[in-house]
């Protein structure tokens, strides 16, 4: 009697083999006992290679990784909200102090501007700092010293007190957003800095929205024991980082083998997992960090993105001003993208684990910003500023977050330090640049709206650098 794979072969060769295949397969399955079919050994990426794990052992370290996140993230987070909160600030701070102390539009951008002159100044100084006496004393050196600058503006009575404050301020808080993205690194291996990048930036998106809400109805305090709204806003906001202090001092480690929440075999996994990366830094390499070609262009499309949020941060309430919105519903509507960004960012970033994917994000974010502010500057009401606001602020602050998980992955120790420092020192040149940039298009064009094409544009460009990343990156067939 022909077996079922004889009566096979009687049929066309094409059908015979694919019945065989078949056949041979549903058999394999029920077999017991036998070897599996040998498969190539996996080939392992390029450069810095992390521990490889089996199943058991990746569930674990997953674990791991978390529980640090949530030990650590909720006070650096915090640390990036009030850090945010004291740069918009003073966007909401403009609307009175034009009237009441007779500042031109002129006069507040470049006080304000100021503020970037001295934290380029002091970004890389700062940061080296940072690596030498660590996170725990000199997060709280920054924090003390930007409180007394902010509680000082209260007492603006000229643009030369505004100029020198704003100086200050901007040389007192320099280092610390450098400082937070290098603490990461000492944490997190590179496939789980996406979503830390991710946790950190929603300092970011509370910031910017807590400030348009708390300045806001601040703002509405005018007249209160005998303060203007604007001097609420700098007294309230520069308490905030004195409590900050306290417990930055109390609860943050300086690195994983300070931390009490560890055991010492967690200690050890934590090491294991960030792999050996050796300690690059020196004297020399801090000041050849701005030479590094590496270096340069990281730090000019990080300037794009600041230039285009810190715009939005500064520009967009006296955009809304101009609609006859008051203080407190202001703050309303530029705080509600800022949800929803913080919304997106706990759902999109933990999905991005490869610079490929990474890549791609930043692209399509690039196109939503283009479309939003370009059809805010261009067409419509209100209504249309708003939506624009809803799209084109998420896609902004979901790009800087993807964009951070990038150069990190080229330098280690000190030179990170000087690096990280170096990239946000030249990207905070297009915070000065955009803060003169918009009011002056605003003011040629009779328009505040026009300005918002600065930020458009600016993501066009991040768009292309994008692609072009990507493309000289792929992988050849």
């Amino acid at each position: 009697m022909p077996t079922a794979i004889s009566r096979l072969r009687m049929l066309s060769p094409w059908r015979a083999s694919a019945g065989c295949n078949m056949l041979y397969r549903r058999r394999r399955s029920s077999w017991r006992g036998n070897s599996p079919v040998p498969t190539k050994p996996p080939i392992e990426p390029r450069g810095r290679r992390e521990p490889m794990v089996t199943n058991s052992q990746g569930v674990q370290d997953r674990a791991l990784m978390t529980r640090i996140l949530w030990r650590l993230m909720p006070l650096l987070v915090l640390s990036l909200v009030v850090s945010t909160i004291d740069k918009s600030n003073v966007g909401f701070a403009k609307l009175g102090m034009l009237h009441d102390l007779g500042f031109t539009e002129a006069v507040f951008a470049f006080g304000s501007s100021l503020f970037f002159v001295g934290y380029v100044l002091f970004e890389i100084p700062s940061a080296m700092a940072n690596y030498r006496y660590g996170a725990r004393i000199w997060f709280a050196r920054i924090m003390v010293t930007w409180a007394i600058t902010t509680l000082l503006l209260t007492f603006t009575q000229s643009p030369a007190a505004f100029y020198t404050l704003r100086f200050l301020l901007g040389a007192s808080e320099a280092g610390l957003y450098p400082a937070l993205i290098f603490y990461l690194t000492l944490w997190f291996p590179e496939s789980e800095r996406p979503r830390a990048m991710g946790v950190l930036t929603l300092g970011s998106a509370f910031g910017n929205g807590f400030s348009a809400i708390i300045s806001g109805a601040l703002l509405d305090l005018n007249g209160q024991f005998g303060l203007t709204g604007w001097q609420w806003i700098f007294i309230v906001t520069g308490l905030m980082p004195l409590v900050t202090t306290v417990l930055v001092l109390m609860y943050l480690p300086n690195r994983p083998d300070d931390a009490r929440f560890l055991n010492a075999e967690e200690k050890q996994r934590v090491k294991a997992l960030l792999g050996d990366r050796p300690d690059t830094g020196h004297g020399r390499n801090a000041l050849a960090s701005l030479l590094d070609p590496r270096v340069i262009g990281f730090g000019l499309m990080y300037g794009i993105f600041l230039g285009s949020v810190y715009g939005i941060s500064y520009w967009m309430p006296t955009v809304l001003r101009d609609f006859g919105v008051s203080g407190s519903v202001n703050g309303i509507i530029i705080g509600i993208p800022w949800a929803l960004d913080a919304i997106l960012l706990m759902i999109i970033m933990p999905r991005l684990r490869s610079q490929k994917a990474i890549m791609l994000a930043l692209i399509v974010l690039s196109v939503i910003a283009i479309l939003a502010f370009g059809a805010a500057a261009s067409w419509g009401g209100l209504a249309l500023k708003g939506a624009a606001l809803l799209v084109g602020i998420p896609a902004i602050s979901i790009g800087i977050a993807c964009y951070w998980t990038i150069p990190v992955r080229y330098f280690s120790g000190a030179q990170a330090a000087a690096s990280i420092g170096a990239i946000s020192m030249i990207g905070n040149m297009g915070g000065v640049a955009t803060l003169n940039l918009m009011p002056a298009l605003a003011a040629h064009t009779g328009s505040p709206s026009t300005a918002l094409w600065v930020p458009s544009i600016g993501m066009a460009v991040i768009g292309i650098w994008a692609g072009w990343v990507s493309f000289k990156t792929r992988k050849p067939r």
